[in-house]
């Protein structure tokens, strides 16, 4: 990183001030000279050297120049504007930072008061100033504030290294779909295009749907007429058949994770365990339990079909997830909580199921 001097320089008797123009960093208009004027003058190296001279040799050797790694000469410098709250005292300064070659300028005393933490606002030809907010005094008079202006290269390394630290920060949160989003937006990948399935109109890609999925659930078992005597091999176990009680019913609602997908009856998780309702939720499950009364949305699932490989018009390249009710969960929770203590005593140590 090769640091400026200074970029505070007096006009007009420095001696690396070439002839052209120079603008007063305060009301940004012509001036003719003077000891105490701050302006924004054409950059030089410690040992005197124009800058403008390397530049040329400087974009050979570089790809892309990163303002953090720094792997290739950076000219970096700071300036007290005093304030540059018009609109185009912004732009003059945009057109003098991009004249005097430098890739990040220090910005002091903007006096901008805005209400966002950070305000970012793009110049001219690819300039972007980047801004805290400036404070008022007692008099309510605008003071301070501090923020860089920034070339267009210099900016979005910035930002990538900004958003690579971001998705980090995310990942070590296992904040997966934040972390994604931010490679994606990072690598600039999209979400590939949504494709309709094979049938020519809704109908005919419904009626596709439903013969892929009774074609992966298979068809109802053919079981004989009489009824078969299949002797036991472990006793009769104890069991209880009583109906549910509320303490049952709320040690299975600590099984339930919420921001999960519900089932045909529309109760989210979140509604069974914050909501009062455990009373409801007993009647039901206590009727399914000692009468075999249960509600029709109990019975019916909700397919939702997720793409493998290949052709997506094609059904057979998806399968499906069935979404069930909570409600008829939670039941069958409370069922396992009463076998499970039961069926672990006469299990096998190496029988197993998925």
């Amino acid at each position: 990183m090769k640091l400026l001097n200074s970029t505070r320089v007096r006009a007009p008797n420095s001696d690396h001030v070439e002839v052209r123009q120079i603008y007063d960093s305060v009301g940004l208009k012509p001036i003719t000279g003077g000891s105490d004027d701050d302006v924004l003058s054409t950059p030089t190296l410690q040992d005197g050297t124009d800058q403008r001279k390397m530049k040329k040799k400087s974009e050979e050797n570089c790809g892309s120049i990163g303002v953090v790694s720094c792997r290739n000469g950076v000219n970096i410098g700071t300036l007290n504007v005093r304030t540059i709250r018009e609109h185009y005292k912004r732009v003059e300064l945009a057109k003098l930072f991009l004249d005097s070659n430098i890739a990040v300028l220090g910005v002091q005393e903007h006096r901008i008061v805005h209400d966002e933490e950070i305000r970012i606002e793009k110049q001219a030809k690819g300039v972007h100033l980047v801004t805290t907010s400036a404070w008022r005094n007692s008099r309510q008079a605008a003071t301070g504030g501090v923020g860089f202006m920034l070339t267009q290269r210099a900016y979005k390394a910035d930002t990538l290294s900004f958003k690579i630290s971001q998705a980090e920060n995310a990942a070590d949160r296992c904040k997966n779909k934040e972390s994604w989003a931010l490679i994606n937006d990072i690598t600039g990948r999209k979400s590939k295009p949504c494709s309709l399935v094979e049938g020519g109109s809704a109908k005919g890609r419904l009626r596709n749907w439903k013969a892929h999925f009774v074609k992966l659930l298979g068809q109802p078992p053919s079981v004989p007429d009489q009824e078969l005597e299949i002797p036991a091999i472990h006793p009769m176990q104890s069991i209880s058949v009583e109906e549910f009680t509320r303490d049952e019913l709320v040690e299975a609602k600590k099984t339930i994770k919420e921001r999960k997908a519900y089932g045909n009856d529309n109760i989210a998780p979140e509604v069974l365990k914050r909501v009062d309702m455990d009373e409801i939720i007993l009647d039901f499950c206590n009727r399914a339990l000692t009468d075999g009364s249960i509600p029709d949305q109990w019975r019916q699932l909700n397919i939702v079909p997720v793409p493998k490989k290949g052709n997506l018009t094609k059904v057979d390249n998806y399968r499906g997830i069935a979404l069930t009710s909570i409600v008829s969960k939670t039941l069958n929770r409370m069922i396992l909580n009463r076998i499970r203590p039961a069926m672990e005593k006469i299990l096998r140590i190496n029988q197993n199921g998925f």
